[in-house]
């Protein structure tokens, strides 16, 4: 499961800051998908800070999705975008650094152009907003 909050933390922080919206819609997004075990803010704050222990050692963001693409199945790895993209369209913008993040984060995981378009457009219908090209 570390994995999995890690890549969705990454998209959180990539415009430099995880706000509370984005912290809110972390945990529901966690909390209503049966695929994964209830996770405590505690629990997410715990792999916060080893993420960030691992950024400032010279980990790349690139570096942690690879490795996190190792342990995901497809489902998870599908998951983790989708919650990703929820995560960055939360606080009501979509900036440079947070599309650069999800192209990154589709293309390492190598996820399924068909389901990525679903994806963007349901989200799209959701926040009325957001070009992720």
């Amino acid at each position: 499961m570390q994995p999995l909050i890690e890549l969705i933390l990454l998209a959180a922080a990539v415009d430099g800051n995880i706000d509370d919206d984005e912290c809110v819609t972390i945990l529901k997004s966690l909390a209503q998908n049966s695929m994964i075990m209830p996770i405590s803010e505690a629990q997410i704050s715990s792999v916060k800070l080893h993420l960030l222990e691992r950024l400032q050692s010279g980990h790349s963001p690139e570096g942690v999705i690879k490795i996190a693409s190792l342990s995901l199945n497809k489902k998870s790895k599908i998951l983790s975008y989708a919650i990703a993209v929820e995560v960055v369209l939360s606080n009501g913008e979509l900036t440079k650094s947070e599309i650069q993040y999800l192209k990154l984060h589709r293309s390492i995981l190598e996820l399924d152009p068909d389901e990525v378009e679903s994806i963007h457009f349901s989200a799209h219908l959701r926040y009325g907003f957001g070009e992720f090209k």
